[in-house]
């Protein structure tokens, strides 16, 4: 039974409630997630991804796209703000 959402949930939340008009890659959610640098792309293990995809997709008003530019990477947006639904095409 859960207690609640966990660490990378709460954090996913609190990377849409800065920039609620935006929307963000799988990639974009690690860095935020793990405090990770943008450059450093070594760090980004499967194991971060997996844990923020699963977090993200539990979260009621996120909705995801699956792009087709950045290597099949999911994009995350808010599905009742149209101009991150716009940010996520």
């Amino acid at each position: 039974m859960s207690k609640g959402p966990g660490r990378v949930q709460r954090a996913i939340e609190a990377a849409f409630k800065a920039e609620p008009d935006n929307a963000f890659t799988t990639a974009e959610l690690c860095h935020h997630t793990y405090r990770l640098k943008f450059r450093d792309d070594a760090f980004i293990e499967l194991k971060h991804r997996v844990a923020v995809v699963r977090a993200a997709k539990k979260i009621p008003n996120l909705n995801y796209v699956v792009s087709c530019c950045l290597g099949g990477q999911l994009v995350f947006y808010d599905k009742f703000n149209v101009m991150s639904y716009g940010m996520a095409r």
